[in-house]
């Protein structure tokens, strides 16, 4: 926004980032004031959740989807104060915030045995694993992620030789616990949606060429613990709904109903084999 000599305002010419000028700066068309930021929709047929619901989604894509995602994990720093939120205390105290919070849509949204067998996994993983855990954070895998990697922030588009172009948007920047992370977890949240949609095998091409790119076998250790967190979540923040008056008893009941299957999808993480689907190599 500036302002001319007359104190009328209107819009000024658009910067680039880092070349913005500061308040106060005098241009040939007035004094900069204050800022407005362009923004550019971006289509719905472009998101991968889209690419999904058209089966037009392939094994390569998912690999080129890694690509970017392997690069932005490798390459952002971690300090000691990130790493801690990958700490076994940390976690812990996650899954119990997340154990309270699911406890009041047992009967509704989640029965009790699916409850009791998520609630046994994760306690005996997290006691049978405590040094894999700690390994993690010596390895620095924990990092400044983009904390919610789901299907609706992943964007395709092509360019002129065919290649796709990966963006991936709306990154949780408002909660460090949300966004701090094992990278295995941000990983896990995709593929939890990729196997919620019938997609495993997408899945299985996504975390191979992740695991290839950055070497880190023990994700797949990780990956259907993280993915049974991923599934609890999405389906407690569904369940809020089931108690909001001026949500439609029709929606309430389609959430519910979502809600029940992420619940079991998270109870069957226990089943799901900890090794790689396919032999690679890290050359």
């Amino acid at each position: 926004m500036l302002a001319r000599a007359d104190q009328t305002f209107h819009i000024g010419p658009t910067f680039a980032p880092g070349q913005i000028p500061t308040p106060g700066t005098q241009l040939v068309d007035g004094q900069v004031i204050d800022y407005t930021v362009g923004m550019q929709r971006l289509p719905e047929e472009a998101t991968l959740a889209s690419h999904i619901a058209a089966d037009s989604a392939t094994p390569e894509l998912l690999v080129a989807v890694a690509e970017p995602i392997a690069r932005f994990h490798t390459s952002v720093p971690t300090t000691k104060y990130i790493s801690d939120f990958g700490s076994l205390r940390v976690i812990r105290g996650n899954w119990e915030e997340n154990f309270t919070q699911m406890r009041p849509y047992i009967g509704r949204s989640l029965d009790q045995i699916t409850f009791d067998r998520i609630s046994s996994y994760i306690h005996e993983f997290c006691d049978g694993y405590a040094a894999l855990f700690t390994n993690r954070m010596r390895e620095q895998r924990i990092r400044d992620c983009h904390g919610d990697l789901r299907l609706q922030h992943v964007y395709i588009s092509h360019e002129q030789s065919g290649a796709p172009e990966i963006s991936v948007v709306d990154c949780i920047e408002f909660n460090e616990r949300f966004r701090y992370s094992d990278v295995a977890a941000e990983i896990a949240f995709l593929t939890m949606e990729l196997d919620s949609a019938g997609r495993a095998d997408l899945g299985r091409a996504f975390v191979d060429a992740y695991a290839r790119l950055t070497g880190d076998r023990a994700l797949y250790e990780l990956l259907p613990f993280y993915a049974c967190y991923r599934a609890c979540v999405r389906g407690k923040v569904l369940s809020f709904q089931l108690d909001q008056p001026e949500v439609p008893a029709e929606q309430r009941e389609a959430v519910r109903r979502e809600a029940e299957a992420l619940f079991s999808l998270a109870a069957a993480m226990p089943a799901v084999p900890p090794v790689p689907q396919c032999s690679w190599s890290a050359g």
